[in-house]
Formats: structure tokens, sequence, C-alpha cells
């Protein structure tokens, strides 16, 4: 089996409201580049208006702070859409069975530079089912008192990812390395499950797995659907 490899997609809010702000959101989003760089590929997006690329995914840590200081604040704040976008460039660049992350950084809602709400053409609903067949999860993080903690929440915990919120610029640093701590100490592993509920019902069954690790500890959950008898007979017994 080929190495897992880890993709990281940095998307970071340029809209209008930011600006006062952007001077320590760069700083802080540039020490996180420098503290994952080389272990992942790195990628630097960016949302206002529109969508950017600002850097592809590298693991060239120069090239990655030159994308951070390119980062211009203007317009509204096309959420859904650049998370979208961003999920498909991940699923696009790395291969299944690969660690995919996007950590964004947010001041507020998918709303137009006017304050109208909706702005992006994807529902949040379709981002979240995307983000789940292509195995992204969403890290968000809230800035301030002018986002939509809701949505972020669901998008986190929908996709395995998690949610922070912060009130004030300064404590994005010390939120981003937490992030980049975490990050690294990331394992792969492969493991089998005996359930001990053999019974075929075609039933839901949720998995909780819990992990500890040079004195850190994390868990994750998932679900299953048990097959049903008429699954499991084979192609010749179904004929019959």
């Amino acid at each position: 089996m080929p190495k897992q490899k880890n993709y990281v997609v940095l998307l970071l809010d340029r809209s209008s409201s930011i600006e006062p702000a952007m001077p320590v959101v760069k700083e802080s989003a540039a020490a996180f580049v420098t503290s994952v760089a080389g272990n992942v590929e790195l990628a630097v997006h960016s949302l206002g208006s529109d969508f950017e690329i600002n850097q592809d995914f590298t693991r060239n840590t120069a090239d990655l702070l030159k994308a951070i200081r390119s980062v211009r604040p203007w317009g509204g704040t096309l959420l859904i859409d650049s998370l979208y976008n961003s999920c498909e460039a991940l699923r696009n660049q790395a291969g299944t069975n690969d660690l995919k992350t996007i950590v964004c950084l947010t001041d507020g809602r998918d709303e137009t530079p006017g304050g109208k709400s909706p702005f992006s053409s994807k529902k949040p609903e379709e981002l979240i089912e995307f983000a789940r067949r292509a195995r992204v999860r969403l890290i968000t993080v809230g800035l301030g008192n002018g986002i939509d903690s809701n949505l972020l929440q669901m998008c986190a915990a929908k996709t395995n990812g998690w949610y922070l919120h912060v009130q004030k610029p300064e404590q994005l640093a010390s939120v981003y390395q937490d992030l980049s701590r975490k990050m690294m100490m990331e394992r792969f592993y492969h493991f089998t499950y005996a359930t001990p509920e053999p019974k075929p019902d075609g039933t839901r069954r949720d998995v909780l797995v819990s992990s500890k690790a040079k004195g850190e500890k994390d868990q994750g959950k998932g679900n299953y659907i048990a097959p049903t008898v008429e699954q499991m007979k084979s192609p010749q017994e179904r004929a019959t």
C-alpha cells in the first residue's frame, strides 16, 4: 500500500470587514505555515467576493509565505462556494486514503458586500455532502461576533473536523499553534473491528475511537450500516 500523505488547505477570509485585523491574521497564518510546511502538502486559498488559489500545494515555505503576504482584503464573503472549491482542489490533488483538511478562518457570514445573504450558489448541505464524499474534514475558525457560528460548527461536526472561536485577532496565534501541534501528532492506522452485534439487520451502528499518545488524548466518531440478510447472500443465492 502506498504511503499516505497529509494535504492541508489554509483558507483565509479577505473580505473588507477583516481589513483592520489583516496584519495579525497574516502573521498568525505565517506562523502556522512555518510550523507545518515540509511535513504536509500545503496550499493557500482566500475568499472575498471571489475565490482565489494564492498558492497551490507545495512544501516550500517561502512560496507559501509569499502567498500569504499577497492577500488583499476587499468585497463580500463567498464562504460556502469557497469551501466547496477548496474541497474540490483537495479531492483532485490527494489520493483517496490521504488525509485531507481545510483550515478556514472567517470573521463573517456568507453574504454580499452589501450584506445580502446568501452570497454563494452552493448550499451548506451540498458542501457538507461533497466534503464527506471526498473525505475532507473542515476545521473552521471564527473571529469576532459577526460569524455564523451555527454554520461553522455544523460544517466541522459533520466532517469530523473542529470548530474554534476567538474574539480578538491576537488570539489567533495560540489557536494556530495548537492546531499545528495536534496535526503534527496525527498518524495513520488501519485496524479491524469486530462488532458486538453480528445480527445482519441493516441498522446503523455508531463507533467511537479513542486514542492517547504522548500525553495527548483525542477521539473520533463514525458509523456504518450493517448488511441485511439479503445483502449477505451470494449472487447465486439471490438468483434462486
